[in-house]
């Protein structure tokens, strides 16, 4: 439970008791993830896929499994408009149009 309070701020995951045999034996937790820990999952897979890359294992520790086709898959940053993938390479940080609109009362 320590571990999941430290990598899921309170606001983006659920605590939800375990209903479950051990519960008796133990306190357990199921944690489910708030919209706003979803949001997390283009970050989550970014640094799964950089550990599965950098490690000295010969095949990775952790895949993704597609469930809806059944493939194991890695995850792709691809160009919303487009559709090419994109690299550090060819993108840039531009000024924002909440920024450009005056920020706070631009987000509601």
């Amino acid at each position: 439970m320590r571990r999941a309070r430290l990598l899921w701020p309170s606001s983006a995951r659920k605590d939800l008791p375990d209903r479950g045999k051990l519960a008796a034996f133990r306190e357990l937790n199921e944690y489910r993830l708030t919209d706003k820990g979803r949001a997390l999952f283009p970050v989550y897979t970014a640094l799964m896929q950089r550990g599965n890359e950098w490690t000295d294992l010969p095949a990775p520790s952790v895949e993704l499994l597609h469930k809806p086709c059944g493939h194991r898959t890695t995850a792709r940053v691809v160009c919303a408009e487009c559709g090419e993938d994109l690299d550090a390479r060819d993108t840039e940080p531009v000024v924002g149009r909440g920024l450009v609109m005056g920020g706070r009362a631009a987000r509601s």
